[in-house]
């Protein structure tokens, strides 16, 4: 028996024959339109659109004909699309090559006719075939009329070809526009971020600094006149501007390491029992001096598995922003517990509360403003920024319920991770 041969530039030909995304796919109607016109044509029972895979042969169009795929190394097919023109058995039982082929012995076949479909680049990559169950002659009229419909079998499979690149082309400039639109919101983003910057320091930065240096002139020039008392007043406001600025300035560096990705995460099991001892001891002097009462509760033992730093400036900066924008004799409150899946880290405040429209603004840098908080501190928004970047390395969120002349409650949620590793919790450093 026969079989049907392999080429050297197979794997090209299979390379081409991908491009065209035929192979195994389903019959379609203006392929089987081509089929039923051969059969008319020849007068013959079946015709086949086979294309030629690797292994097996895949029937695109099967006119009168069950098999939706077949084995090419005895596939006669497999000849037929190396041959010049048509390929003609014409009586398959007397004819040595095949006579002995299982689908002329065992299946009947006995009259096959059949023209290569070659693709733009000459290479192979199927037939258009008629076959019988009984032997036949075809006039050249008729073989004529073979190689003409294998052509336009190629012309609607070039056509398919063509579609898909050009799709192709279609998804990648739309891909290329997306990118061109992300690039130019990212960019958009940080020419705000940029511009926010330079307000900060043209604006929020520069003027503690002119008291500082105006009130430091005044003490440098008529220290010897003042009294004990307006000396006193002036070191207190120059202690207080320092700070604030000294706040400022660290909220600068460290929104400017996590733009630029410089922060490193770096979690471990803490215990917010001693979190919350180290905040309120760096924040209680604030606190005393607007007569505050500052809250600390916590679940007996209860840990997290989170990074000190970014966990400790986040409870940090709402709780100073507690402070600043509650009145005198006013009340903050602070607790942890564990709520279902996750821990619930919230600062509660009697504060001056915010509008609706305020909270929505809370969040979005372009739009963060320089407040003035209850006894005129001054602020630019970037520590609730600072929180909220720092909550989502945590894969958590944070949110605000605020009430206008009532006050306001930050909620920090943290998610309990299963993966957590099982260390010991450690006491955090000072």
């Amino acid at each position: 028996m026969l079989t049907a041969p392999i080429p050297d530039d197979e794997a090209q030909r299979l390379a081409v024959l991908e491009a065209y995304r035929i192979y195994g796919t389903d019959p379609e109607e203006e392929y089987d339109q081509i089929g039923r016109l051969l059969t008319a044509i020849c007068g013959t029972q079946s015709a086949v659109i086979s294309i030629v895979g690797q292994d097996e042969l895949s029937f695109k169009s099967r006119i009168n004909f069950d098999a939706s795929r077949g084995p090419r190394d005895i596939s006669f097919c497999g000849h037929a699309m190396f041959h010049n023109g048509v390929f003609v058995i014409e009586d398959a039982a007397k004819d040595p090559r095949f006579a002995d082929n299982p689908v002329v012995k065992d299946g009947g076949m006995r009259f096959y006719a059949g023209a290569p479909l070659i693709s733009a680049e000459g290479l192979p990559i199927g037939t258009l075939c008629t076959l019988d169950d009984v032997p036949h002659q075809l006039s050249q009229t008729q073989l004529d009329a073979v190689g003409v419909l294998a052509q336009q079998v190629m012309a609607h499979m070039e056509l398919r070809r063509q579609h898909f690149q050009l799709q192709h082309k279609a998804n990648i400039l739309e891909k290329h526009s997306l990118l061109l639109e992300q690039q130019a919101e990212e960019l958009r983003q940080l020419n705000a971020s940029k511009d926010r910057f330079f307000s900060i320091i043209a604006h929020d930065l520069r003027a503690p600094f002119q008291g500082i240096l105006g009130f430091a002139e005044l003490l440098d020039t008529e220290i010897d006149e003042m009294s004990q008392g307006e000396i006193r007043n002036i070191a207190s406001y120059l202690h207080d501007t320092a700070d604030s600025a000294f706040k400022l300035l660290e909220n600068l560096l460290h929104w400017s390491m996590v733009d630029s990705g410089k922060i490193v995460f770096t979690p471990r099991v803490l215990m917010i029992e001693t979190l919350f001892d180290l905040i309120e001891g760096s924040l209680s002097a604030s606190a005393h001096h607007k007569h505050i009462r500052l809250n600390f509760r916590c679940e007996c033992d209860l840990s997290v598995y989170g990074d000190e730093n970014m966990l400790r400036s986040a409870i940090r900066n709402l709780v100073s922003n507690a402070i600043k924008f509650t009145d005198q004799y006013g009340q903050i409150d602070v607790e942890a517990k564990r709520v279902d899946d996750h821990i619930l880290l919230q600062v509660s405040d009697s504060g001056v509360g915010m509008t609706a429209e305020q909270v929505d603004k809370l969040f979005v840098f372009e739009q963060t403003q320089s407040t003035s908080g209850t006894s005129g501190e001054t602020g630019t928004g970037l520590g609730l920024m600072l929180c909220q970047q720092f909550v989502q390395h945590h894969q958590g969120r944070i949110d605000v319920q605020s009430t206008l002349g009532k006050g306001t409650v930050f909620r920090i949620h943290l998610p309990i991770k299963a993966e957590q590793p099982s260390e010991q919790p450690v006491a955090l450093l000072a």
